[in-house]
């Protein structure tokens, strides 16, 4: 028997009672529910100043070059999709709380929570894959000379089109998941729906499968190229952020495996939402960061933090000098030798800790000057103001 055509006292006696039955002998709280909502708002505020700051900084890096190309506007529509996604999870946690149970709800409140669920979820999906097409067209320019068809490039293309081929294929079928729409989040309304737990499974293990790929993908050529073992492990580094993003998406995964029979939707959704944002905010991490010390170089960021660190430096040579001084007295002290190494390695002499500059395909200056092995596209990498 449908909704509609129950009695009036009917319904409104379900519209009063619990979304989901509680469980055992769980009484449903509707006046004051149990709920954690500042972790939620502090760790959506992170990552949404965080994201913020790495977009800025990586376009006024871009602007610096005077470069800018289509994954710049890219990545600028989409940090406008994630503030999008954020605002909504911060409407969900002002208007209706984060981890609060299911049965703590009362049907007839249910429906805009299910539909801001849906429009953050289509947001995830269109702003994460996003950022991955921005971060695997950067690395084709970055890493495969023009006019080259190597493993690189056909690798790189098929995560670029796997990825967006999923993710436009995944808000189709989550927006045509019943009929009408609006039984998605109003499942009182006459009409169909299908199982979406597969679709849920399937977008979780594409996603970590994608992650890993990005993560592995440039590591082979980062490990060829012409610089020191310690800057290599530098770039390695900054181009394997992608970690954290692959640690989210396997919890989400085996998460959503886990509860895929759980009827306490407003609790699980909680804890994935904020899985969903760390994921994002990865891709933007690994996107920006590589551009950063070239807009920090142009705001004395990296001038001011080289002076900090030389008077300090200073400041120890000092004191240690002082205190040898008075424990062996100042004629008693053996003259220092000093080393000069030899480069035998064929790199230039970069010094430890310094932004390392990795120039065009085909340089002859920076790291790669009579390298035959390749580096990499980007000049964006220099420290040149």
């Amino acid at each position: 028997m449908s909704f509609s055509s129950l009695p009036p006292e009917e319904q409104q006696a379900i519209l009063d009672g619990p979304a989901v039955p509680p469980p055992g002998d769980i009484e449903p709280n509707f006046t004051n529910p149990p709920s954690q909502n500042t972790a939620p708002r502090v760790v959506l505020g992170f990552f949404l100043a965080l994201n913020t700051i790495l977009v800025i900084l990586r376009l006024y890096g871009r602007w610096k070059l005077r470069k800018f190309t289509f994954v710049d506007f890219l990545i600028g529509a989409t940090y406008g999709l994630f503030v999008a996604f954020v605002s909504i999870l911060f409407v969900l946690v002002d208007n209706y709380g984060y981890f609060i149970h299911t049965w703590d709800i009362q049907t007839k409140n249910t429906p805009p929570i299910i539909y801001n669920y849906l429009n953050s979820i289509c947001l995830y999906a269109v702003t994460l894959g996003a950022i991955k097409v921005a971060i695997l067209l950067e690395w084709l320019d970055i890493f495969v000379p023009r006019y080259t068809r190597n493993y690189f490039f056909w690798c790189a293309h098929i995560l670029l089109w796997i990825n967006a081929l999923f993710y436009f294929a995944a808000i189709l079928v989550l927006n045509l998941t019943c009929m009408p729409r609006e039984k998605y989040w109003n499942r009182l309304l006459d009409g169909t729906c299908i199982n979406d737990i597969p679709l849920d499974i399937a977008s979780a293990v594409v996603n970590l499968v994608v992650d890993v790929g990005i993560l592995l993908l440039p590591q082979r050529v980062i490990w060829k190229l012409n610089m020191t073992s310690r800057n290599r492990r530098g770039v390695s580094a900054i181009f394997g952020l992608g970690i954290i993003a692959v640690a989210a998406a396997t919890y989400r995964t085996a998460f959503t495996i886990q509860k895929q029979h759980s009827v306490d939707t407003t609790w699980d959704y909680s804890l994935i939402s904020l899985l969903l944002t760390i994921e994002i905010s990865c891709g933007f991490l690994v996107v920006c960061l590589p551009v950063c010390p070239k807009a920090l170089h142009a705001l004395g960021a990296v001038q001011l933090y080289s002076r900090i660190r030389s008077t300090f430096t200073g400041m120890s040579s000092k004191r240690s000098a002082g205190q040898e001084s008075q424990r062996y007295g100042s004629n008693s002290s053996w003259p220092r030798l000093q080393h000069k190494t030899s480069n035998t390695s064929g790199h230039p002499d970069v010094p430890d800790g310094a932004f390392v500059p990795l120039e065009p395909w085909g340089s002859n200056t920076g790291l790669n000057k009579g390298a035959k092995t390749p580096s990499t596209r980007s000049a964006m990498y220099s420290n040149e103001a």
